[in-house]
């Protein structure tokens, strides 16, 4: 589906718009974990279930690894998130060197399961291992939390610091942040806001926003929240958001694992693209990972995705590449929106 079905057309801008179509969203595709090459994957799916002490034993491990390679002590508490940091920081550079290495998944579990088992003493003693789960998950009534899969975005560089993924699950679990109800946001004048993604954006002069009536006419099964594009129909930003599970991801899925999905749907299309590198940039104050790729060897498109809330947050970025210079233009054009932050 074309990110630019949302406006209105003349004649000519509908044959234009033919040729620079955005794949409409896909089926989950199954099986798809570690079968990329650029952007780091979780531990298989299909690895064996832990057995019933798999949880504690790994968090020994993790203690002993600490005393014996930092001579620092893991004692399971809050501050002790500073020395798993280090560690993840001891094993980053040994997992980039071999990305593919059979101990990654052993070493995810290991720190992941620390830190999950941190959280669950100080914080939520009620809470439950679910070792059913291809990575095993904490829960806590209907809370589910994915230190693992926190673990991992540390390591891939999509997440800076693991207390600060540890204090944002203590301080859900704890009810000091509650989740702002789902909203699609709206505009204002030429200012977008949603209190959802706590996130505002600016149309660049001469910008023209699509009709929520238009969304829904040419996305009706979507979950993007709004699109809005240059007055020429070559530059466009989208903006969506969707449970994870509608992604077809499990709870506790990184913004990697999501573009990692999204690679391989594109991959497979009809429509040759060549993907670079993923990278992280900060929009409106928050860390997203970013997806590039060129279309047919001339329309550059950026996914930038974070999680939140239990769902993926997506900013998609449209141009020709010749403008790709206009790429840090629209980022700076969106801002949080701090009065809702506690």
């Amino acid at each position: 589906m074309s990110i630019f079905k949302f406006f209105q057309k003349n004649k000519q801008e509908q044959e234009q718009e033919q040729e620079q179509e955005l794949p409409r969203q896909q089926e989950p595709v199954s099986g798809q974990t570690g079968q990329q090459e650029d952007i780091e994957a979780a531990p298989a799916a299909s690895q064996p279930i832990q057995p019933a002490d798999a949880i504690q034993r790994s968090c020994a491990n993790a203690v002993g690894n600490a005393e014996a390679i930092l001579n620092m002590t893991l004692d399971y508490t809050d501050e002790s998130m500073a020395v798993l940091q280090k560690l993840i920081e001891h094993y980053r550079p040994l997992l980039q060197v071999s990305p593919n290495s059979p101990t990654r998944g052993n070493i995810i579990m290991m720190l992941g399961c620390y830190l999950g088992e941190t959280l669950r003493r100080n914080h939520l003693p009620k809470a439950h291992w679910d070792e059913t789960a291809p990575l095993p998950v904490l829960v806590y009534g209907e809370l589910k939390f994915g230190p693992l899969k926190e673990v991992e975005a540390v390591l891939n560089g999509a997440a800076h610091h693991v207390a600060a993924c540890y204090g944002e699950m203590r301080d859900i679990a704890t009810g000091k942040i509650v989740a702002p109800p789902f909203s699609r946001g709206g505009w204002k004048d030429r200012k977008y806001e949603n209190t959802f993604l706590n996130l505002s954006f600016t149309m660049p002069e001469n910008w023209i926003a699509a009709s929520e009536e238009k969304l829904a006419q040419a996305m009706p099964d979507s979950y993007v929240m709004w699109c809005c594009g240059g007055p020429d129909l070559m530059h466009a930003v989208l903006i969506m958001a969707a449970p994870m599970e509608k992604l077809g991801l499990p709870i506790g899925s990184t913004a990697l694992n999501y573009l990692a999905k999204l690679r391989m749907q594109l991959g497979s299309s009809n429509v040759p693209y060549a993907f670079s590198q993923p990278f992280q940039i900060q929009i409106g104050g928050e860390y997203y990972s970013v997806l590039p790729c060129l279309r047919e060897n001339k329309d550059l498109q950026l996914y930038a995705a974070r999680t939140l809330h239990g769902h993926i947050s997506v900013a998609l970025f449209s141009m020709p590449e010749k403008d790709k210079n206009l790429f840090p233009v629209l980022v700076k054009q969106f801002a949080p929106l701090v009065e809702e932050k506690q």
